[in-house]
C-alpha cells in the first residue's frame, strides 16, 4: 500500500509479531519481493507462477484498495520470509463486505514459530478495521499443518465445494 493510501496500524503489527520477526505492509518497492515469495509458494504448491499473478501482485504493491499484503521478515535489513495478503469482496449472503486470506505464506525454515499465526492475527484485525463481516479462506487439500493452525484459529470447514473458472485467457 502506497503513503497516500489509508494507514495500516503499524504497531499492531509489530505487536502481533513473534519477538524475532518483523511484519510491515508491501509498498510499491515490495513487487520483486513479494513476486518471488509468491513464487515459492506456487513452486510449493505445484502450480505455475503467470503474468496475471505478477500483475495482481504489482496491484496490490501499487496500493489497490480492495487488497492488501503484509512481509514478515526478522529484521529490516534481512528479506522477508512470509506475507500474507486479504483481499475485499461484497457478500449478500454474508452481508456486505467480505474477505478473503488470499495467500498466506511462510518459508520452512521460518515455519512453526507462530508467524504464520501473527500473519493471521494482523489479517483479521484489518479485516474488521475494514468492516470485514466474514473472512473466507482455502488451504491445499494435502496440507493438514495449514489446515490445523487455521482451525485452531477459529476457522471451520464448509459443507461447500470451492468451485473456480478462468474467464481471462
Amino acid at each position: 500500500m502506497t503513503s497516500d493510501k489509508a494507514p495500516v496500524a503499524d504497531l499492531m503489527q509489530m505487536d502481533a509479531a513473534p519477538a524475532n520477526y518483523l511484519i510491515r505492509p508491501a509498498v510499491h518497492g515490495d513487487i520483486h519481493t513479494l513476486t518471488k515469495l509468491s513464487q515459492d509458494l506456487t513452486n510449493e504448491v505445484g502450480r505455475e507462477f503467470s503474468g496475471a499473478n505478477a500483475a495482481a501482485i504489482a496491484g496490490i504493491c501499487s496500493g489497490r484498495e480492495d487488497a492488501f499484503a503484509w512481509l514478515a521478515a526478522s529484521s529490516a535489513d534481512l528479506p522477508p520470509v512470509g506475507y500474507g495478503v486479504l483481499t475485499l469482496g461484497y457478500s449478500v449472503e454474508h452481508g456486505g463486505v467480505d474477505g478473503f486470506v488470499d495467500e498466506l505464506y511462510i518459508a520452512q525454515h521460518a515455519r512453526r514459530q507462530g508467524l504464520g499465526t501473527a500473519l493471521m492475527s494482523l489479517v483479521e484485525t484489518e479485516a474488521q478495521r475494514r468492516g470485514v463481516n466474514v473472512l473466507h479462506l482455502e488451504a491445499e487439500s494435502n496440507n493438514p499443518k495449514a489446515q490445523a493452525l487455521y482451525q485452531r484459529l477459529g476457522y471451520l470447514m464448509q459443507q461447500r465445494i470451492l468451485m473456480s473458472k478462468p474467464l481471462l485467457p
